[in-house]
């Protein structure tokens, strides 16, 4: 008779248990066989496996956040971008306050978390915003603030 996959698998697993001088009884009953499989080899496995999902669940770290500059933007009749970026900045639950040098700072508070960015006008037909403060991660920051560069895209054009 020839042994069938899963006996040869069991072999090969038991010569590696052997091996390392760590048994553990796995029952498995075949043909009424009782077979020894490694707790080196399963526990092997089960870290493999724990490892890969891991391994596909962590995310890089950005330890800077991504730069909001030079957006362009079309503005509709009748809008600056003073009005854009504080009806932007206030539907999106920002406080914004004009700066003297044109820009306009907006802080959004949530909680223990705080957000200070400055919207700067790069000539007619764009705009930066520029980090001040933050202790918030850096994957939030970059949401929070790409939602308010969204919205005062939107903001602009209606």
């Amino acid at each position: 008779m020839q042994p069938c996959a899963v006996d040869s698998l069991v072999k090969i697993l038991g010569r590696t248990m052997q091996t390392f001088g760590i048994i553990m009884e796995f029952s498995t009953h075949q043909k009424g066989k009782r077979m020894k499989i490694a707790k080196v080899v399963s526990t092997t496995l089960i870290a493999a496996v724990c490892c890969g999902m891991v391994g596909c669940s962590t995310t890089s770290t950005q330890t800077a956040p991504t730069p909001v500059e030079n957006v362009a933007v079309e503005y509709a009749q009748g809008r600056t971008f003073a009005s854009v970026v504080n009806l932007a900045a206030t539907r999106r639950r920002w406080l914004p306050q004009a700066q003297a040098d044109g820009s306009i700072r907006c802080t959004l508070s949530q909680r223990e978390h705080l957000v200070v960015v400055d919207v700067v006008p790069v000539g007619d037909k764009a705009f930066s915003i520029r980090m001040v403060q933050s202790n918030i991660p850096v994957r939030k920051y970059d949401q929070w603030v790409n939602n308010l560069s969204r919205e005062i895209v939107f903001q602009a054009s209606h």
